[in-house]
């Protein structure tokens, strides 16, 4: 599940505190492997459908549906 930014609701928030925040950079970097861990999931789940179905989910992604 996504956690939000240490950022949020942060008292020592400034302008430029994300270039030298360590939270910050901590959860980017756990933020990032995480959207690399779902974007595995997703091609993996992608390459095992049938071409019927890997046909239907391309014309739902056209037609904007998710």
């Amino acid at each position: 599940m996504r956690k939000k930014a240490p950022c949020y609701g942060c008292l020592r928030h400034t302008m430029t505190c994300r270039q030298v925040c360590s939270d910050f950079k901590k959860w980017k970097k756990e933020e990032e492997e995480r959207k690399e861990e779902a974007d595995k999931a997703k091609e993996l789940i992608y390459i095992t459908m049938t071409p019927g179905r890997k046909k239907r989910t391309n014309e739902w992604i056209k037609k904007g549906k998710k």
